[in-house]
């Protein structure tokens, strides 16, 4: 009865162990790469290859267009927003100044987008921007260096240092930068401006200044003194010192900054001492009137629409957006884009979100044709995992599907 009994509970068990046996060996694991099955479940968090440069890189947003120029080892692209497309391509004629990107260079266009200036420390190029024909070029005289350029009407202003002033060290050095008016076509030079003499503004903070324009003004600011000029004549009209966290309204005349004095050139008289504490100002450019306000309340920060008023050499803005280093940022739920550029004038842009408290989020993607082979994907990224095991690894299917956004291409 027993000997029975073992028999019968061998035979039930035997199923089991078998089916034991099918699961261990369909589970072991292989000598070699994982099976493809279980590599294209892995979602991963799309991450484009950084792009390496060779000679001059720089962007600019088109005025009143959904759209930028780049120039990238020679060759000036445009670019549609949205949706993300390449438009057109254009090889520069830059063979008379092959150094000219080894020092540097930006770039800045018309308002009808037909020309464009590509400047560096020494050197600015005039060129066509329909076919990249070189249409002229000038030195800065000697003793000078270009800290800015912008294109104002038929005229480019430079902001320059002086050299000698340079050497000439101190945060209150008045000669150290001038305005130069320069013609946009022929390049030749019309005026000189001391900035100094003329608005107060020089050497005070130890680092370099910025100028930015709009529809009226021009800024100047060196993150101490911040001064604002007409962009018809030229004549200041603000002057705030010392000057932080300027920002700019969407209707380009409210100014958003925290200064401890301001000065009001039209009516040629200081309007406004702060006392000290946590005073922000909204200044009204149209009526020269200012509302005090709490500047802990992050007022900036927090309105999305409110664009920086100066953010580098790759800064630029237009009706619909403002661009910083690659970056886009259009007055839409804390939404900006992130743009990588290859060969070629292949591209990535990014879209990311951010949220208050939380580190960017960049995964959905546009892209031109043939690019795929620039991304990758960033794996175990998650919390409680130590960051020498987060990967980088080609892009598979799964990822590619989930995060792509089919739109219109090139």
């Amino acid at each position: 009865m027993n000997a029975t009994r073992r028999r019968m509970s061998w035979m039930h068990r035997a199923p089991v162990r078998g089916l034991l046996l099918t699961l261990t060996l369909l589970f072991a694991p292989w000598s070699g790469t994982p099976a493809a099955e279980d590599t294209e479940q892995e979602i991963g968090r799309p991450v484009p290859i950084l792009p390496g440069i060779k000679y001059c890189s720089s962007e600019v947003l088109l005025p009143d267009k959904d759209a930028f120029y780049t120039v990238r080892d020679g060759l000036l692209s445009e670019y549609q927003i949205k949706p993300f497309k390449r438009v057109r391509s254009v090889a520069l004629e830059l063979e008379q100044h092959r150094d000219f990107g080894r020092l540097s260079c930006w770039i800045r266009t018309t308002e009808d987008h037909s020309k464009v200036i590509l400047y560096n420390y020494k050197t600015l190029l005039l060129l066509d921007a329909n076919n990249g024909s070189l249409l002229n070029s000038s030195l800065l005289p000697d003793g000078m260096d270009i800290i800015y350029a912008e294109i104002n009407g038929d005229e480019i202003l430079l902001l320059v240092e002086s050299e000698s002033a340079k050497r000439n060290e101190g945060l209150g050095n008045k000669d150290r930068y001038q305005l130069f008016v320069w013609d946009l076509n022929t390049l030749r030079h019309k005026k000189s401006i001391q900035l100094g003499e003329h608005a107060g503004f020089y050497r005070n903070a130890g680092l370099y200044p910025g100028m930015s324009i709009t529809d009226e003004k021009i800024y100047l600011n060196d993150l101490s003194i911040f001064v604002v000029l007409n962009r018809k004549n030229y004549t200041p009209e603000l002057r705030a010192t010392p000057a932080s966290s300027l920002a700019l309204y969407p209707d380009y005349n409210r100014l958003y900054f925290i200064a401890k004095q301001i000065f009001d050139f039209t009516q040629n008289k200081v309007i406004f001492t702060s006392n000290g504490g946590n005073t922000a100002l909204i200044f009204n450019q149209h009526d020269r009137t200012y509302k005090e306000v709490n500047k802990m309340d992050g007022l900036a920060s927090r309105m999305q629409s409110v664009k920086p008023v100066l953010g580098g050499h790759n800064s630029s803005r237009n009706s619909n957006a403002w661009m910083r280093e690659g970056e886009i940022y259009p007055d839409m739920n804390n939404l900006s884009y992130r743009f990588y550029q290859y060969e070629a004038g292949e591209a990535i842009m990014m879209h990311c979100k951010s949220v208050v408290g939380e580190s960017e989020k960049c995964a959905a993607f546009e892209m031109t044709p043939s690019v795929r082979k620039y991304m990758q994907m960033k794996v175990n990224e998650e919390k409680d995992k130590p960051l020498k095991e987060v990967k980088a690894l080609p892009i598979n299917d799964a990822t590619f599907d989930k995060y792509y956004i089919k739109g219109v291409t090139d």
